[in-house]
């Protein structure tokens, strides 16, 4: 069934520069309205959101870390 539906969507797709157009625009008008899913998928395609897990030090993590102390 999948494979059924992406293949009917690529095929959509391809011929239809409108279509393109009008899918991302909703996919924009949904992340701005605030559905989060839209805005990752929207942050993830312009390149955006992060894709790895980043460490974020505290300052007590830091000042251990220090070889003045501080």
């Amino acid at each position: 069934m999948t494979k059924k539906i992406r293949k009917v969507l690529i095929e959509c797709l391809e011929g239809s520069e409108d279509m393109k157009k009008d899918m991302a625009m909703g996919l924009i008008k949904k992340a701005i309205s605030g559905d989060v899913r839209a805005f990752e998928t929207v942050a993830k395609f312009i390149g955006e959101f992060p894709t790895k897990l980043q460490t974020i030090e505290t300052d007590e993590e830091i000042k251990k870390s220090s070889p003045f102390g501080f």
